[in-house]
């Protein structure tokens, strides 16, 4: 997780926004705490280095770029199944011969 993602989970953590539930700020965390672009992590930027009258509107400001840019928790893919012997197929060979 990049350096700016963790500060800015640690912002909303110690300065959780007013009047926003705690499951969107919970679903805001573990979308900013999984992987994500270069591109969003430069619109986190932008919002997180701007100047706010307190550190409630910053959170604020934050959940609400989360949301915007369509952030989302990490969930990891379901895991393929054991290959069988059937299912390996012989694609194609080479033979070499010495002259």
């Amino acid at each position: 997780m990049p350096a700016l993602n963790r500060q800015i989970a640690d912002h909303i953590r110690n300065y959780p926004p007013c009047n926003v539930e705690q499951s969107r700020v919970e679903k805001c965390l573990e979308a900013i705490e999984a992987p994500c672009s270069l591109r969003e992590q430069k619109l986190l930027r932008v919002v997180f280095e701007r100047d706010y009258p307190s550190p409630d509107a910053k959170s604020l400001a934050l959940v609400e770029e989360v949301e915007r840019i369509g952030l989302e928790p990490f969930q990891a893919p379901e895991p393929l199944p054991p290959i069988q012997s059937e299912d390996i197929y012989l694609v194609c060979w080479m033979a070499i011969e010495k002259e």
